[in-house]
């Protein structure tokens, strides 16, 4: 077999696994005068080589309309920083819901479900920030740890919803907890 042929089976396995599993994820109720739009579907695959201790870190990430600059210290920058902050956790608090899932592929079983916003204690949640590519900041919370015992291959998927139209680009992150040793 060639590498393409290989790289589509995979895929394919890969679709006729997943896609049962995600079926059976609860549905979250909402009220009957609410309407939802779909975020953008996040999904992919990562090879963890290393297990580590703590576990890995999931955190769900919104672009930030007021980033942070170095040069800039007034008040009225950082009032605007803080306020952003506050309206992002309240955004993932009150206007988002859905599944997020991790799935051990070589076992074929699911290993992490957490329910938004369910799952969720929002005053034990960290906020994360980030800095990618093209000057983008990233801010959000950081989600309860997913424990991983075996090194192996791992499908992560999301399907969030939100009432509001105030943030529509949506990043989940993971990456290992490293600790303090």
């Amino acid at each position: 077999m060639n590498y393409r042929s290989l790289l589509s089976m995979f895929f394919l396995v890969m679709l006729i696994i997943i896609k049962p599993c995600i079926a059976r994820v609860n549905k979250v109720t909402e009220p009957p005068n609410k309407e939802w739009y779909g975020l953008p579907v996040q999904h992919f695959v990562v090879k963890v080589d290393k297990v580590f201790e703590h576990g890995y870190s999931l955190a769900l990430l919104v672009p930030k309309k007021n980033p942070y600059i170095l040069e800039e210290t007034s008040k009225e920058h950082a009032q605007k920083m803080f306020e952003e902050t506050d309206s992002i956790s309240s955004f993932f608090e009150t206007h988002v819901k859905g599944t997020i899932i991790v799935y051990n592929m070589p076992k074929g079983e699911i290993i992490y479900k957490l329910l938004i916003p369910t799952d969720v204690s929002y005053e034990k949640s960290l906020h994360k920030e980030y800095f990618g590519l093209n000057d983008t900041n990233w801010e959000g919370l950081t989600l309860p740890s997913v424990k991983i015992v075996d090194t192996g291959t791992y499908a992560v998927r999301s399907e969030l919803y939100s009432d509001s139209n105030e943030y529509k680009d949506l990043m989940l992150a993971f990456k290992p907890i490293t600790g303090t040793k």
